[in-house]
């Protein structure tokens, strides 16, 4: 028992450290071409949920993460197919050999979320655009295949799959439909990364005060900081209400600069 959950520490360790080197160098390859940085909440969405999603990959998955540091990201439609159509194709494979290859399924789905996932933040032409699209897609339906294997949502890695199914709906648009998915799941299960997912959800979408409802939830169910959804929830529930106290207090001081225009405009009015 304490060995699978040292593998599984392990695996979110990399994965972690693997996402900051991609958040890091994405920035530096921005900053070099002048494009504009996205908004802080998106990169949140993006990096954190690829952590969530692969904190239970299964090894061969897992090795993506343990690549040298040095190596770049991929930035156009073809060099995405470079990266990860190989793994795809041997997914596959496994599949069509075996088609209730439950391990070989949730592979599949992981390796195109992950695509999706780093393929979006440089989506700037048609062609990564629609590439995107299509990955998730299939991320979306090869999730929908391994839940279905399983047959319920009681073990946690079934639960990651459904949490990453739901993200897939926010990538391609359907808001509405992860707010859904991942709050059944949420509830019915109370699995944290769920309650966290549904908070960085709601924060893309500008709804704060459910966002943090979200984390705080994300928090109890995760008391102990067992998988580190405890931390990052607080993290998030501390960034946000710096912003709001920050809008707050904007909108204070655009009160009083109206205030003291109408007061000057006033004894203009009474001098004449």
């Amino acid at each position: 028992m304490s060995q699978k959950a040292g593998k599984k520490t392990n695996k979110q360790t990399v994965a972690a450290q693997r996402a900051r080197h991609e958040r890091e160098e994405f920035e530096r390859q921005q900053a070099k071409s002048g494009k504009r940085k996205r908004d802080a909440k998106e990169i949140a969405v993006i990096i954190i949920s690829v952590i969530v999603a692969c904190s239970l990959m299964l090894p061969s998955l897992a090795q993506i993460f343990a690549q040298p540091q040095s190596q770049t990201i991929p930035t156009t439609a073809e060099d995405y197919v470079e990266r990860y159509q190989p793994l795809v194709d041997q997914y596959q494979a496994d599949l069509n050999a075996d088609p209730e290859d439950a391990e070989a399924e949730l592979n599949l789905a992981n390796t195109y979320f992950e695509w999706g996932s780093y393929a979006r933040m440089f989506a700037g032409d048609d062609e990564l655009k629609d590439q995107v699209t299509d990955v998730f897609t299939k991320a979306y339906d090869a999730y929908g295949k391994y839940i279905e294997m399983q047959g319920d949502l009681e073990d946690a890695s079934t639960q990651s799959a459904s949490a990453s199914q739901a993200l897939c709906q926010f990538y391609l648009g359907n808001s509405a439909g992860a707010v859904d998915q991942l709050t059944e799941l949420a509830e019915k299960q109370n699995y944290a990364p769920a309650w966290a997912n549904l908070g960085m959800v709601y924060a893309s979408m500008g709804n704060d005060d459910a966002a943090i409802e979200a984390y705080q939830k994300g928090i109890e169910a995760d008391p102990d900081d067992a998988n580190g959804t405890k931390s990052y929830c607080e993290q998030q529930i501390e960034s946000l209400k710096q912003s709001q106290e920050a809008a707050a207090d904007d909108g204070s001081t655009a009160d009083d600069s109206d205030s003291s225009d109408a007061d000057a405009t006033s004894t203009t009015g009474d001098a004449s």
